[in-house]
């Protein structure tokens, strides 16, 4: 009976162990998608700046060439 109880234990501690660990790898993966959508964010930003950058190029090419044959 005593054998039975260590065995027991033992296993509630591994039990324990395990279920710490998966509190902490789920906190991490939280964090980890926390981290994406702000990258996500930023790389909109700069997709849209980007873009804008672009248009006023193309713009400034379109009102030079009414001066110069640009």
């Amino acid at each position: 009976m005593e054998n039975l109880n260590k065995a027991i234990n033992e296993v509630n501690d591994i039990l324990i162990k395990h279920i710490e660990e998966n509190d902490h790898l789920k906190d991490m993966m939280e964090q980890h998608q926390l981290t994406i959508k702000e990258l996500q964010k930023q790389v909109e930003i700069l997709e849209l700046k980007l873009k804008e950058s672009s248009t006023l190029s193309q713009k400034k090419k379109g009102f030079l060439s009414m001066f110069f044959n640009y």
